[in-house]
C-alpha cells in the first residue's frame, strides 16, 4: 500500500478543526472570569479539583510548622499591651521554656493553672502566689513575669516584698543604756534575700513635754524642746535580716539632774517604729509588729541618791512580752575638799 495522498480539501477541513478547537480553549479560558461569561463545566471540575487539592496540601503541613505559626500568632497578641489573656501568658511561657511541663510539673503549674482557669483572682491573690516562686525560677521565666507585671493592673505594685516577722531576739543591759537586738524576714520564699531593693530604719518621734523636765535637758539637746522626730539607725539593708538598737540611760537629760534635782519623778516617753522603703527612702512603710515606746525616769531617792531607769515596751497587741527594763542607782558625788 503506498503514500496517503490528503487533498487540498482535507488539509483545510483539518486547519478548520484546529482553529475551531482552539478558539473553544480561549473561550472556555476567559470563561473562568465572570466578566467574559460563563466557564465550561468540564473546566469548573478542574477548578474544583485544584482548589480540593490546595486544601488537602495546607492540611498536611508539619504539626511543627503549625506550632510555630500558632506561637507566632499568639506572641503577637502579647505584644499588644492591652490587657491579661491566657493566650498572651500561653505565648510568652513557650518564649521562656518551649517544653514547659512536657516532662515534669513546673513550680509554676499552680500560678500558671489558676491564670488559665475562671478569672475570679485579683492582683494581690497572684502576687502571692508569685512570691512563693523563687527569684532564680523568675530568672528563667522573665518573660512571663513581665507579661504579667504589664497587663495585670496593680500586679506590680502587689509584687513589692514586704518585711515580716519582726520580733526581738534580745533586750539587755548595757553600762550605759539598754541594747536591743532584732530580726526579720520577707514575705517571698526567698527570705531576706527577697528584700534586694529595700532599706530599714527607725522613727522616733515626741509630744511637747512639760517644761519640768525641759529645763534638766542638754544645752545641745534643742531639737527635743519642741515636737519633732529624727530618724535612726542608718539605712540598713533588707538583705541583712538583723539589726541592734542601742538606747542611752538618760539622754536627752544632763548628768546634772541626777544629783541637782530633788522634785517628783520625772518622766519622758518617746515613740519608735522601724520601718522599710523600697525606692530608697522616698516613702517608708510601718514594719509589722514594730512599734515601741521608750520611757525614760529619773527618780530622787534621798540624801543625794538618785535612780534613773529606761523602759522599751512593744505596744502591738499580744506583743507585751517584748519588753525590757534597765535601772540603775547613783550615789551622790563625792564632795570636794
Amino acid at each position: 500500500m503506498g503514500p496517503r495522498v490528503v487533498s487540498r480539501s482535507g488539509w483545510l477541513l483539518a486547519l478548520l478543526v484546529l482553529l475551531s478547537v482552539g478558539l473553544l480553549g480561549v473561550a472556555d479560558f476567559h470563561g473562568v472570569d465572570a466578566r467574559h461569561g460563563p466557564a465550561s463545566s468540564s473546566l469548573k471540575r478542574l477548578h474544583t479539583s485544584a482548589a480540593k487539592v490546595k486544601v488537602g496540601a495546607a492540611a498536611a503541613l508539619q504539626p511543627h510548622e503549625n506550632e510555630h505559626a500558632k506561637a507566632k500568632s499568639l506572641v503577637q497578641v502579647s505584644q499588644q499591651h492591652t490587657a491579661f489573656t491566657v493566650d498572651g501568658l500561653n505565648a510568652v511561657l513557650l518564649q521562656d521554656n518551649p517544653t514547659y511541663e512536657r516532662v515534669k510539673r513546673s513550680t509554676l503549674h499552680d500560678l500558671v493553672e489558676t491564670l488559665r482557669g475562671p478569672a475570679n483572682w485579683n492582683a494581690a491573690q497572684i502576687a502571692t502566689m508569685m512570691k512563693r516562686i523563687p527569684m532564680a525560677k523568675w530568672q528563667k521565666y522573665q518573660r512571663t513575669r513581665t507579661y504579667l507585671e504589664r497587663e495585670i493592673a496593680g500586679l506590680s505594685h502587689a509584687l513589692l516584698p514586704a518585711i515580716v516577722d519582726f520580733h526581738t531576739t534580745e533586750m539587755k543591759d548595757l553600762p550605759g543604756g539598754l541594747q536591743h537586738h532584732f530580726v526579720w524576714s520577707s514575705d517571698t520564699v526567698d527570705g531576706t534575700a527577697g528584700l534586694p531593693n529595700v532599706i530599714v530604719h527607725e522613727r522616733v518621734s515626741w509630744p511637747q513635754w512639760p517644761q519640768e523636765a525641759i529645763q534638766w535637758f542638754g544645752q545641745d539637746m534643742v531639737e527635743y524642746r519642741t515636737p519633732n522626730h529624727h530618724v535612726g539607725l542608718g539605712t540598713n539593708p533588707g538583705t541583712k535580716g538583723f539589726g541592734t538598737d542601742n538606747h542611752e540611760l538618760l539622754n536627752p537629760f544632763h548628768p546634772s539632774v541626777l544629783d541637782k534635782y530633788q522634785g517628783p519623778p520625772l518622766s519622758i516617753t518617746m515613740d519608735q517604729v522601724y520601718e522599710y522603703s523600697h525606692d530608697n527612702g522616698a516613702t517608708w512603710i510601718a514594719i509589722p509588729n514594730a512599734t515601741y515606746t521608750i520611757t525614760r525616769t529619773v527618780t530622787p531617792l534621798g540624801g543625794g541618791r538618785s535612780r534613773a531607769q529606761i523602759t522599751k515596751i512593744n505596744t502591738t497587741p499580744n506583743f507585751a512580752h517584748d519588753r525590757h527594763t534597765v535601772t540603775k542607782e547613783f550615789d551622790p558625788p563625792p564632795v570636794k575638799k
